[in-house]
């Protein structure tokens, strides 16, 4: 079967989708019938929630999980800046500085300036994080978790499924239930701290932190020591949890006082971060001790911010540092956090 029959088939499979209810042989004939590699995707994605029986397509869910989430951030997006993605954007309201991390235009890092309106071509790159936390006071539905640890539990002891099926399996439900940090703990002992399971662990932090409702523990909770025992998240993890889901997403305002931060101006995000900062020191008279700065991470020496920063940072260069102090305004930190970061008072 050729290329072009796999391209004729796509109305046939979005019809199927709709009105059909397939067994597993059945979608597996269709894959394994696709010569065009880059079409088994969108055809499992299109049928897969329509399988009568799917404790038999383990093997086609094996082969989706292991072809996304392994090759690509899960809400990455890659958009043409042609005049209808512009009228969508429009439409929808989106704010460049909302909800887009890791932005790139025609494959360089995009700096937006005040002025900057959507072009009419080029490519435009960014993966999407939701801005919405748990919802405050939401209740924790203890029954929908504990269905889902032990099933999670059950599939290890049985060695049926991997941590790529475990991880999208856990994406589908994780809207039926709210969690602390303490159930993550749970979750996330199932998998201890080896080279192995680095990326499933990071994995379900990021599926499940919207649905925390103790978001203002999340910091402390996992990527500082806690009893005497290391953190969750070493260094290393933090950093990728930084660029997944944003440095914002595990920046605690309220407890910001000897807060390691690296901000990286080439990116709105790191320069978002480096204001938060500024304004902090600024208002409540606090120091910033081992600020460093240079064009590069390979070239970077010890620097304190100049004044002409408090009224716009760069566009370039990495900057880093720790903010100590014992002066603690928290009108000024509520208001970072809520309009930053999202919380709730």
């Amino acid at each position: 079967m050729s290329c072009g029959q796999d391209t004729s088939r796509r109305p046939i499979i979005k019809a199927l989708s709709k009105d059909f209810v397939l067994t597993a042989s059945q979608v597996t004939m269709l894959f394994h019938a696709t010569v065009n590699g880059e079409f088994k995707i969108p055809l499992l994605k299109s049928l897969m929630d329509n399988i009568a029986d799917p404790a038999n397509a383990l093997f086609l869910v094996e082969y989706l999980s292991k072809s996304t989430i392994l090759t690509k951030h899960p809400t990455n997006y890659s958009t043409s800046a042609s005049p209808i993605s512009k009228k969508t954007l429009v439409k929808g309201k989106v704010k460049p500085t909302d909800f887009k991390l890791n932005e790139h235009y025609d494959g360089m890092p995009f700096k937006y300036g005040r002025d900057w309106i959507l072009p009419t071509s080029g490519i435009w790159e960014f993966d999407y994080v939701s801005p919405r936390r748990a919802l405050k006071g939401g209740a924790i539905t203890a029954e929908a978790w504990l269905r889902v640890t032990q099933s999670i539990q059950n599939a290890l002891d049985e060695g049926r499924l991997s941590n790529e099926v475990i991880v999208m399996c856990l994406r589908r439900v994780s809207h039926l239930f709210y969690v602390n940090c303490s159930q993550i703990d749970v979750l996330l002992a199932m998998f201890p701290q080896t080279s192995q399971n680095l990326q499933i662990r990071r994995d379900i932090f990021t599926t499940l932190y919207n649905r925390i409702v103790d978001y203002v523990d999340i910091r402390e909770h996992f990527c500082r020591p806690r009893l005497g025992l290391p953190p969750a998240f070493g260094p290393a993890c933090i950093a990728i949890l930084e660029r997944q889901i944003g440095m914002l997403n595990l920046f605690n305002p309220l407890k910001a006082d000897n807060a390691a931060f690296k901000c990286d101006f080439n990116s709105h995000e790191g320069r978002l971060m480096a204001q938060i900062i500024l304004r902090l020191k600024k208002t409540e008279d606090n120091r910033i001790i081992n600020s460093r700065f240079g064009a590069s991470l390979e070239v970077i020496l010890p620097m304190d911010a100049p004044p002409a920063w408090y009224q716009c940072v760069p566009f370039e260069g990495y900057w880093e540092g720790t903010y100590v102090g014992t002066n603690s305004k928290m009108n000024v930190r509520k208001d970072i956090a809520m309009t930053y970061c999202a919380y709730e008072f």
